[in-house]
């Protein structure tokens, strides 16, 4: 049997969505009295009575029910057998026994074995409440569990960028000790997050490094609206030393973290490769700035200067600067066969000779070598 009502619950401007009610009970007369008190109660509800277990269970089975009502005890079945069936398919339904004969023990063992609440048959004007108070304490349950997952799902990511990030997650205290490290810290430095955590953070860094992460930290410490950054050399577990990056935030005043955060990043590649860029410039220098001979780079369909080195400037009398803005071909003497276009003929790796014009206006001749790059 199915009764709908669908009414206005007072104060509400607006039909709600009507509640869905299954509703276990042999006796058709007390039936029609359940439905009566909550549309008296304006609840606006759709309720299904069922007489059986086997109508009791497939109706569970084909619908989706906010709340159950059920009598203690049928012919064939119990309230208590109901709600252990519940419990079991349907763990977090609110599930109201009702009953006319059941005692204090019987009703406190009910609620032990799950029931949401319980309603003496003869005093039915508390089930309309008893409804209500059923269906919000379930609906706020469900909030919980939905903030909970969520709280579990984002802790969950975190564990899992903190222990894979190639980055080490620190926070410190004022005075340098670690109040978390991430399990990353493993990879990077060889200890574990437990052996670190309440250390002093800097007692493994290179003395002569020393110094400026003090003087990083106390400045994280004085201006809390400044990021620092700095690097130094940390020596790891097995003791080879490697070069880190700190970038730190104080977040002292932040409840959630209460200290320093900082976020540690193994540059050892970093600085291998400023390093042997260092070397090459250095090379370069050596090689094309500091070389006695005068040395340029040209575009070969422009002709405009790229780079000159410092012999060139001595030996030209032109400046730098001048050079980058002139050409191959303001060298040049003009009417002069020697070149077409500044541009030596051939293919540049013998020597010829050109007559080239100097600042002062002097001529001079000169000997070029060149390569194409």
């Amino acid at each position: 049997m199915l009764t709908r009502f669908h009414l206005r619950r007072r104060g509400e401007g607006k039909t709600n969505k009507p509640l869905h009610v299954l509703h276990l009970e042999d006796d058709p007369d007390f039936a029609e009295l359940v439905a009566t008190l909550l549309q008296q109660d304006h609840l606006e509800a759709e309720v299904k009575c069922v007489t059986c277990r086997a109508e009791f269970e497939s109706a569970l089975r084909a619908g989706k029910f906010d709340v159950i009502l059920s009598d203690f005890r049928l012919p064939k079945f119990t309230g208590l057998e109901a709600l252990a069936f519940v419990r079991k398919e349907y763990p977090e339904m609110p599930f109201i026994l009702i009953s006319g004969t059941i005692g204090e023990h019987a009703a406190i063992d009910s609620l032990k074995a799950g029931a949401t609440d319980y309603v003496l048959k003869h005093n039915p004007e508390r089930l309309a409440s008893a409804v209500r108070r059923a269906v919000q304490e379930a609906a706020e349950r469900a909030k919980r569990r939905q903030a909970e997952l969520e709280l579990v799902r984002r802790e969950n990511y975190i564990r899992t960028l903190t222990e894979h990030s190639l980055d080490i997650l620190c926070v410190l205290s004022g005075e340098g000790r670690i109040l978390y490290i991430s399990p990353s810290v493993t990879p990077v430095l060889g200890f574990t997050a437990e052996e670190l955590r309440g250390a002093d953070a800097f007692s493994r860094v290179h003395p002569e490094d020393l110094p400026s992460v003090n003087d990083a930290l106390r400045e994280a410490i004085e201006y809390p609206d400044r990021t620092v950054k700095i690097q130094f050399r940390y020596q790891k577990k097995d003791g080879v030393w490697t070069h880190l990056e700190l970038i730190g935030r104080n977040r002292m005043d932040d409840p959630n973290s209460g200290g320093l955060v900082t976020n540690w990043r193994d540059v050892s590649d970093r600085r291998q490769v400023e390093e042997e860029l260092r070397r090459s410039e250095e090379q370069y220098r050596l090689l094309f700035q500091d070389n006695p001979n005068p040395m340029w780079v040209f575009d070969f369909e422009t002709l405009a200067f790229l780079e000159v080195n410092e012999s060139v400037v001595q030996y030209y009398g032109y400046s730098r600067e001048e050079f980058l803005a002139m050409k191959m071909s303001d060298l040049r003497q003009t009417g002069s066969s020697a070149h077409s276009n500044g541009v030596p003929a051939g293919d540049g790796q013998n020597g010829r000779v050109w007559k080239h014009r100097r600042k002062d206006g002097t001529f001079i001749d000169v000997e070029v070598v060149w390569s194409p790059m």
